[in-house]
């Protein structure tokens, strides 16, 4: 069985994915939900999202993740050998990290910060912190699927 090429296919969808979730969540559900006046209406939207819409982000950021690294494993040579591979592969890690460290540190050191009442200086500085993370993934993510592109159709 090819797994190379099922991990490939598994790629080519959770990048694109990835991508989507950032800008979709960056520049259009964060900026409404500022918008929007406390209500039920904002508290149900925030339930939502972090019930349901988390979960599917979560998935696609580890599914990616492991996708790429069987890629880097089973491509050594080739990426070694590409100093564009290897700008993909840097730019692609550190946006991945980013959203590794949002999606599964910051935000639910953020959440048990903001229950105990505890430090908020802390909770603060993680406050402007996490959105240079976001926008850190959401650019990265975005250079290395052009990147991807580029490298498989040019």
């Amino acid at each position: 069985m090819d797994y190379y090429g099922w991990i490939v296919f598994v790629h080519a969808i959770t990048a694109p994915a990835f991508v989507m979730t950032m800008i979709i969540m960056q520049l259009v559900v964060s900026n409404i939900m500022k918008r929007i006046p406390d209500s039920p209406g904002k508290k149900d939207g925030t339930n939502f999202i972090q019930k349901r819409w988390h979960p599917v982000v979560d998935t696609i950021i580890i599914v990616l993740g492991l996708s790429a690294i069987g890629i880097a494993l089973l491509n050594f040579d080739m990426i070694i050998s590409s100093s564009t591979f290897l700008i993909k592969v840097i730019i692609g890690t550190i946006a991945l990290g980013a959203a590794y460290s949002n999606h599964f540190y910051f935000r639910y050191a953020k959440r048990k910060l903001a229950r105990s009442g505890k430090n908020p200086e802390r909770l603060k500085k993680m406050g402007k912190i996490t959105p240079v993370f976001d926008k850190v993934a959401l650019i990265g993510g975005a250079v290395t699927a052009l990147i991807g592109w580029y490298i498989n159709h040019v």
